[in-house]
Parts: C-alpha cells; structure tokens; sequence
C-alpha cells in the first residue's frame, strides 16, 4: 500500500510527500519482514533520484559535468536543476561535492543534511 501510495505521489511531482510516506512504511514494518523492508527502501531509492523533467535532468547533466572545470557554473546549473527537480537526491548529493570542491563545507553540510531528510539511508 505505501509504495502505491508514494508512486502515486510520485507521478504528482510529489517527492517530499512520497519519500515521508516510505519513510514512514519502512518504521512500521517489522525488521523481520525482510523482503518488504527491501522493496520499500528500494522504491524510497527510486522515488528519491527519479527526474520529473527533462529539462532538470539535463540541466543536472551540465552541472554534472562542469564540476571539475568549471565549479561555479556547475553550481549555477545544479541549482536550476534542484529548482526543476524539488529536492532530487542526485542533484543534492552532486551539489554537495561540488560545494567541497570549492572548499566550502557548511554549504556541502547543509546540502548533505537536506538529503538525508529526504532519504536517511542514501547519503
């Protein structure tokens, strides 16, 4: 029911709503009921990365791959992209490490911390 629930949400752009909600399934779920803890943190993995547009997704993909030459345009797509993408963890974990390139690590920190508020298990 939660991962119907979550990808439901999902497909309403919901990824807030939808990882609180796996998140909470994954709680109430007995740590002995092993193959439906799996099948929620993997639906929670999924839910948490997905890109809604194509337009985020390619602007992640430039941001992506300016990190190294270019670390301040790469921030200025990642950001643009997160913008699209509302809290996508791919995007947020990839600002991270563009944010410890550029030495700043409360900046990474914050992005880190925002992440793991999506999906504690990923980052």
């Amino acid at each position: 029911m939660a991962i119907e629930d979550a990808q439901s949400l999902a497909l309403k752009r919901e990824r807030q709503k939808a990882c609180a909600r796996l998140r909470e399934a994954l709680k109430t779920i007995p740590v002995s009921s092993k193959a439906m803890r799996v099948r929620v943190t993997e639906s929670l993995d999924q839910v948490d990365k997905v890109f809604f547009t194509d337009k985020g997704q390619k602007e992640y993909e430039a941001g992506q791959s300016l990190m190294f030459e270019n670390p301040d345009l790469a921030l200025s797509k990642l950001h643009t992209a997160l913008s699209m993408e509302d809290d996508n963890l791919s995007v947020l974990s990839t600002i991270a490490k563009v944010q410890l390139i550029k030495q700043d690590c409360d900046g990474a920190e914050t992005s880190v911390a925002r992440a793991r508020a999506l999906n504690p298990n990923a980052i």
